[in-house]
């Protein structure tokens, strides 16, 4: 669970900086790739949140709090 999350975590934040550099090469017309490069980051930031938070208990129960305020 906290190695899992933990791997997408650097794999989210690594796909920040490779659309920073790619932002950068291409003066800032790259639009399109950099977005898709943002969205995987956010994917993969969520679901290893979410994965870290349903291996634990505690994190169970916050999870099920936090829920039942969204709805």
């Amino acid at each position: 669970g906290v190695t899992t999350s933990t791997v997408m975590g650097v794999a989210a934040l690594s796909c920040l900086l490779y659309g920073v550099f790619v932002a950068f090469k291409k003066s800032g017309e790259a639009g399109l790739e950099v977005g898709s490069l943002g969205l995987m980051a956010l994917m993969l930031s969520v679901i290893g949140t979410v994965i870290g938070l349903l291996r634990t208990r505690h994190g169970l129960i916050l999870l099920i709090i936090a829920e039942y305020f969204v709805i």
